[in-house]
């Protein structure tokens, strides 16, 4: 598989991890999310082995190593989410709070692997980087006094 196609299935992948439902999966739900997670940062990890032998522009790359970032950290977060939530003793609320936060970082994973997708499509296209640079510009009108 090509690796933009690659990225743009982590897009999905990450859209899957924040579907499974229980009322999708039922008793299956944790242990589907939890391989669909794996998956995911098992991707993201290649992803960055495999940007890092092309010239990609530096900001790709940042942005490749930080969803590598984020998704190790909201795995480490799902980890005490499930601890808190079935750990008898532990208020509920801490549950609550870990749980949202495992969602919002979720989303920033979902958006900074979009962006990852697109910057190096773009990247490919010879649209940013040092081509797009040297390419002409149109000329820009006087400014209007």
């Amino acid at each position: 598989m090509k690796l933009f196609q690659r990225l743009y299935n982590m897009v999905w992948l990450s859209v899957a991890t924040l579907m499974v439902f229980p009322r999708w999966f039922g008793k299956w739900s944790a242990i589907v999310h939890v391989g669909v997670g794996l998956a995911l940062l098992v991707l993201a990890r290649a992803n960055v082995k495999h940007l890092s032998a092309l010239p990609v522009p530096e900001r790709v790359l940042r942005i490749a190593k930080a969803v590598v970032a984020t998704t190790t950290l909201v795995a480490v977060i799902g980890v005490i989410f499930g601890g808190l939530k079935h750990y008898p003793g532990i208020p509920e609320w801490a549950g609550a709070v870990a749980g949202g936060f495992h969602v919002f970082i979720g989303l920033a994973i979902l958006s900074q692997s979009s962006s990852l997708a697109t910057a190096y499509d773009m990247w490919e296209e010879k649209e940013i980087g040092p081509a797009a640079a040297a390419a002409p510009t149109a000329p820009t009108a006087p400014p209007a006094t």
